[in-house]
């Protein structure tokens, strides 16, 4: 499932307080693993594992000033990302998320 949400900001808020907010308001869709789970079978899956639905990560983006905001499942905070850090490269850029920190 993906949700996608636009956020117009009010004349006097900063781009910084606008990401801040839909921050806030993309909290209220993040869906926690095993909160609900499949243990009636209704997914079609055979085999005994129990199947859930979870926000595997939320990002947000400020097209305007280019920056991008990601957050995986096992991340509290944001990781900031500025499109212009990437601009010079010449191929695809690849960071993990949900990975354990050490």
């Amino acid at each position: 499932m993906q949700c996608t949400t636009h956020l117009t900001l009010p004349k006097d808020d900063t781009p910084a307080e606008g990401m801040n907010t839909l921050a806030h308001v993309m909290n209220r869709f993040d869906r926690t693993k095993n909160i609900t789970v499949d243990t009636m079978g209704e997914s079609g899956k055979t085999g005994r594992n129990i199947e859930s639905e979870y926000t595997v990560w939320t990002s947000l983006s400020d097209l305007e000033n280019g920056i991008m905001l990601v957050r995986g499942y096992k991340d509290i905070n944001y990781t900031t990302f500025s499109l212009e850090q990437f601009n010079q490269s010449g191929k695809p850029v690849f960071t993990q998320i949900n990975i354990a920190k050490e």
